[in-house]
């Protein structure tokens, strides 16, 4: 009896389990095939769209506006100044280096009117111009302010990385100069090859060091309560040739020089108060931003952290490591020189996960993330072979807890074991080289919580050079910290749902936020706005002049309500809309409508309200024709949004005599046979596409849009035969540079001479080879072997992501590397719609074998 008793419990938890199992893989199917994890989309700011307030242009080809970057009040208004640095200007020599300094004053100026773009050939656009002393210097490496001489005002510091003083070719230079000096100056250039111009110049030690070439600082390293200098000399043979050094020198020897024209050699040893040696040949060390400083122990003290992202500990060929050096034992230090080598002189080494990661890369200065009071860290490894693929990069954040009970010297950490790190972010894509720089936690969105930027300089990259356009995410602190607990937790920031939102720069090869980029209050309403350089610009005909993008305000959406399509003379055309300004934290103030305005320039009449808002327009005095009223907006700073973000509607003033209207004025437009058509190739490689349209009789005006919503388009005559960008808008007014490969979607409306409107009709075209190749592009067979159903496999994803372009194919769209039901129906379909079979019965049907593999390849054009 208990026997039967146990074998009918056995059966009964046996068929409970069997039916959790099919009900767990249900579930799991379900969220694979029919849920799109991407569909909360974030925002994206294109720069190429104008989604910027200004952009200062650099003034000369190779100039590289932007490689430096300041933000501080320098002429003592209480307002912050931007400091803008191009290192290869040739002001004074080839490669000599200039500064530029925007003070507050002619910022608003600029921000007043209605010009977005400011270019610094024009003297008018700046309000200092400090150049390099000589040919190859360098000047303007990197900048930085802070008050040096303790008089309660911030003073400038400068670095030259190829200056060659002391017969050392490419030792280079580090200047200061005092506020008191530079309120002095009269003139808006000078150079530096007159003594009267600098208060103090820092020598490098030796030929080939480059002095400052990317870090530059002002911490207080020595608990005096001021400021002390850091910077380094990356190329520095001190421990081993082109090991590297890191100097700090403390302000105490600063003081002790006066006047203008003072000149301090650092191959004197008296002359710095610190410096740290790198540990290896060639392993350059602090090279692309490897330092930050803060109170990482709680101390209220300033610790030190030191990247050498060539270092190869743990057998792993530059992986990179981070020094850390509590404040108490760089205090307790007998000697000058400190070599890194040694393990009493650091409190905690982390290492690079992997060769070739360049771990270290682009330090952030320490934050509390989670808000428990203690500071954590943020360490890129740009080069990391993560979830996106090579170079993708990577970035971790390391919860204080995970390290704070490790006491003593010598300790290590390796990124390689998951537990040693709270999160790792990493690169949407091969090459994006995410956390290759420096980029700050700071709140964005004022809600009293840091929020974190991470910047991927080669996102969008053609593969062909390797330069993309550069993208920065903002995450906002709560998104971070839904991720953040526990350890090894990876973010995919191919996700849409990884970040708030998402910058982008303008076209390949700009490099959007390469080198620096600074976050700080620069209209000074309280809160806080972007500095983004892109130093390989290519604006005004000067290719990499370089560019510095300002961003206070996030494009404000203008939606109008539709009105009358006829008006007759001497009534007012009411147009009400609303305004909305997603992660904008500026307010809009007013909107404004222009009537006929094609390039923008003409008269802007301000309307009632502002983010809901109306138009009173007089007809009074219109002809007796069609009109384009035009609605653009600003912010309580006086900034316009960009003319891409310009919305249009249409309408006709007629019955200028008094007369009425003819009965078929009210008409719509007749239909030709068959209805309204659009002829074209279904396939180009040409992003001018020709069209042929076949209408009805009354046809005299027509609109061509590529967004279905007619807000890029301008009414034009019709005429039956129309060539189209594909990628542009206002009847090619706008122009984008790139023209991606893909699906477009060309919408037509016709009007008759009255104003009334057609349905709309549309057709698509497939750009398959465009001005740039996707980023799917190899050089040989997409696929060399069959794929079918069941499989899992990186050829199974790259056909997902080929077939996801083709929504007419593949309308899920989705990319998980198994081939699975909806991929087998999209191959059917593909297989269809291409003539390679249409019979369930044929056993390659849904399979993808050569046939199937060989009209791919020429559908790609791979």
């Amino acid at each position: 009896m208990n026997q039967i008793r146990f074998k009918e419990k056995f059966n009964f938890f046996y068929k409970v389990i069997n039916w959790l199992f099919l009900a767990i893989s249900l579930v799991i199917i379900f969220m694979l095939f029919f849920v799109d994890s991407s569909s909360a989309r974030a925002t994206d700011y294109d720069m190429g769209a104008n989604d910027f307030n200004l952009r200062f242009d650099g003034p000369a080809t190779n100039g590289y506006l932007g490689t430096s970057i300041e933000a501080i009040d320098l002429d003592n208004d209480g307002l912050l100044d931007i400091v803008i640095g191009a290192p290869d200007t040739s002001n004074n020599g080839s490669s000599s280096g200039s500064i530029y300094i925007i003070y507050n004053s002619l910022l608003q100026s600029l921000l007043s009117s209605s010009t977005t773009t400011i270019d610094f050939a024009d003297s008018d656009n700046f309000s200092l111009r400090i150049d390099g002393a000589a040919t190859s210097h360098l000047f303007g490496s990197r900048v930085r302010g802070a008050d040096i001489d303790n008089d309660g005002k911030n003073d400038l510091i400068v670095t030259a990385r190829g200056a060659n003083y002391n017969s050392r070719s490419g030792s280079g230079s580090l200047y200061v100069i005092y506020n008191t000096l530079l309120s002095s100056f009269s003139q808006k250039t000078l150079d530096l090859s007159s003594s009267t111009n600098f208060n103090l110049r820092f020598d490098g030690a030796a030929a080939a060091d480059y002095l400052g070439s990317v870090i530059l600082e002002a911490v207080d390293i020595d608990n005096d309560g001021r400021k002390d200098i850091l910077t380094h000399a990356p190329f520095a043979d001190n421990s081993f040739s082109g090991s590297g050094s890191v100097y700090i020198i403390y302000n105490t020897l600063v003081d002790d020089y006066s006047g203008v024209g003072q000149v301090v050699d650092l191959n004197n040893i008296n002359n710095f108060s610190l410096r740290f040696d790198g540990v290896l040949a060639n392993g350059y060390l602090g090279l692309a931003d490897g330092l930050a400083t803060g109170d990482v122990d709680g101390d209220n003290k300033q610790d030190l952290l030191i990247a050498s992202r060539y270092a190869g500990y743990n057998s792993r060929s530059t992986s990179g490591s981070v020094w850390l050096m509590y404040n108490s034992l760089i205090s307790s230090y007998a000697e000058k020189t400190i070599s890194l080598a040694s393990s009493t002189n650091f409190n905690l080494r982390f290492d690079g996960a992997a060769a070739t990661d360049f771990f270290g890369n682009a330090l952030s200065d320490p934050i509390d993330i989670n808000g428990d009071g203690f500071l954590d860290l943020k360490l890129s490894a740009y080069a990391k072979d993560g979830t996106g693929g090579t170079d993708a990069g990577a970035v971790y954040l390391i919860d204080h807890s995970l390290f704070s009970n490790i006491t003593g010297t010598g300790n290590t950490m390796d990124m390689n074991i998951t537990s040693n790190f709270s999160l790792r972010f990493d690169g949407a894509a091969k090459h994006h080289l995410l956390g290759v720089t420096k980029t700050p936690w700071i709140d964005i969105d004022n809600d009293g919580a840091a929020d974190l930027l991470l910047a991927a300089s080669d996102a969008e990259n053609n593969l062909t050079n390797g330069n993309g356009k550069g993208y920065l995410y903002v995450l906002k602190n709560s998104l971070v910290q839904a991720n953040y607990a526990g350890t090894g937790n990876v973010i995919d920031m191919s996700l849409v749902s990884s970040y708030s939102y998402l910058i982008k720069g303008a076209n390949h090869s700009d490099q959007l936020t390469l080198g620096e980029l600074k976050i700080a209050d620069i209209n000074d309403d309280g809160k806080n706005d972007f500095l983004l350089m892109a130093s390989y610009t290519d604006y005004n005909s000067r290719t990499n002049s370089g560019s510095v993008y300002l961003i206070y305000n996030f494009p404000h959406m203008i939606s109008p309500n539709a009105g009358e399509n006829i008006v007759v003379r001497g009534a007012d055309l009411v147009i009400s809309g609303n305004v909305s300004s997603v992660n904008s934290v500026t307010p809009v103030s007013v909107v404004q409508y222009s009537i006929d305005n094609n390039n923008f320039s003409g008269t802007w009449n301000n309307c009632s309200g502002a983010a809901i808002f109306s138009c009173s327009i007089s007809t009074g005095s219109l002809p007796d024709s069609e009109h384009v009223a035009r609605f653009r907006t600003h912010d309580a700073n006086a900034s316009y949004s960009a003319s891409s973000r310009y919305q249009s509607y249409v309408f006709n003033v007629t019955n200028s005599r008094g007369s009425f209207l003819p009965i078929e004025a009210f008409n719509l437009p007749s239909a030709p046979q068959g209805g309204f058509k659009i002829i074209t190739n279904q396939i180009t490689n040409s992003r001018l596409v020709g069209l042929h349209f076949i209408v009805g009789q009354d046809i005299k005006k027509m609109v061509i849009s590529l967004t279905g919503n007619f807000d890029d388009s301008i009414i034009e005559f019709f005429s039956s035969q129309k060539e189209v960008d594909l990628c542009s808008k206002f009847g090619g007014f706008v122009r984008q540079s790139i023209c991606k490969n893909g699906q477009y979607t060309i919408y037509v409306k016709f009007f008759t001479e009255y104003g009334q409107p057609s349905e709309v009709i549309s057709t698509s075209v497939r750009l398959v080879s465009g001005d740039s190749p996707d980023n799917h592009s190899v050089v040989s067979a997409l696929f060399i072997k069959p794929l079918y159903k069941g499989m899992s496999s990186s050829d199974v994803k790259r056909l997902q992501s080929l077939l996801s372009d083709l929504p007419e194919i593949y309308p899920e769209g989705l990319i998980t590397g198994y081939f699975g039901f909806l991929t087998e129906k999209a191959i059917q379909r593909f297989q269809v719609q291409y003539g390679i079979t249409s019979l369930s019965t044929d056993p390659g049907y849904g399979y993808v074998g050569p046939k199937t593999r060989a009209k791919l390849q020429e559908i790609f054009n791979r």
